[in-house]
C-alpha cells in the first residue's frame, strides 16, 4: 500500500493471483482503518503531549489526469494529492491533514489544514518550503 502498486504487481511479487490479492486487501483494508480510528487525538492532546513537531508535504500519487486538472503537481510531475505530516522526534506520525489537490504548495496545504491555528506555541521544524511560517528551517543560500 505505501507504494501504490497495482494488485497485478502484488501477485506477482507474492507469487500468488490477482483475485487472491484482490480478496486480502478487501478483507484486510477494513481492519487497518478500525484500527487507526480507534483512537484519533485532539490537537490538545498534540498540544499536551508533544512539545516539538517536525512538518512536511507528500504526494499521494493517483491516475485521474483528464477530469481533475487541479491535482497535477509540477513539483513532481504527476497526478496527486497533497498530504501534510506532522511527526514527533521518533518519527512516530503523530498528525496528517486532510487531502487536498496536488497543484497546491505544501505552506498553502498546511495553512488550509488549520495546523498553524492550532500549534501556534509549539516547536516546529520544516524544510525549505516552509520558511516565513515561524518555524525552525534551514537557510536559504543567498543569491548571488
Amino acid at each position: 500500500m505505501r507504494e501504490n502498486r497495482t494488485q497485478q504487481a502484488l501477485a506477482v511479487t507474492f507469487d500468488i493471483s490477482q483475485p487472491t490479492v484482490s480478496r486480502i486487501l478487501t478483507h484486510d483494508v477494513p481492519l487497518l482503518a478500525h484500527l487507526v480510528s480507534v483512537w484519533i487525538p485532539t490537537w490538545n492532546d498534540i498540544m499536551d503531549t508533544y512539545g516539538f513537531l517536525i512538518v512536511d508535504g507528500a504526494l499521494i500519487t493517483c491516475t485521474n489526469t483528464h477530469t481533475r486538472k487541479d491535482l497535477y503537481s509540477g513539483k513532481h510531475h504527476t497526478t496527486g494529492y497533497n498530504l501534510q505530516i506532522a511527526c514527533d522526534v521518533d518519527g512516530h506520525l503523530v498528525w496528517t491533514s486532510n487531502p487536498q489537490p496536488g497543484s497546491m504548495h505544501d505552506t498553502a496545504a498546511l495553512r488550509a489544514s488549520g495546523f498553524i491555528t492550532h500549534t501556534h506555541n509549539m516547536r516546529i521544524m520544516a524544510d525549505k518550503g516552509y520558511i516565513g511560517l515561524g518555524f525552525i528551517t534551514p537557510m536559504k543560500k543567498p543569491p548571488g
